[in-house]
């Protein structure tokens, strides 16, 4: 098991498999996903999302359009959104 430095026992709740979170953070594991808003966070196979962000496991997708990221059906490592694809967390040209 881990143990997750300063989260809040009473609020604590695993989302899915590394994912968890409490009134406060959202985090992988056991690391804070910096900026991550817990009510709007969701979990897309290897990606996730928030209001604002999407990640691929932890590491922060820049550029992506929170709007419309999908996962593709096909591949969970692929993910498209309005401005082109992803694969593995990285953009790519088609």
């Amino acid at each position: 098991s881990m143990r997750v430095e300063g989260a809040d026992p009473a609020t604590f709740e695993v989302i899915e498999m590394a994912h968890t979170m409490d009134k406060n953070h959202v985090y992988y594991f056991t690391r804070i996903l910096e900026g991550a808003d817990p009510e709007t966070y969701e979990v897309m196979g290897i990606y996730s999302k928030d209001k604002s962000h999407v990640w691929c496991f932890d590491d922060l997708i820049e550029g992506a359009d929170v709007e419309t990221f999908e996962v593709d059906k096909d591949d969970f490592y692929d993910a498209h959104d309005k401005n082109g694809k992803f694969h593995n967390g990285k953009r790519v040209e088609h």
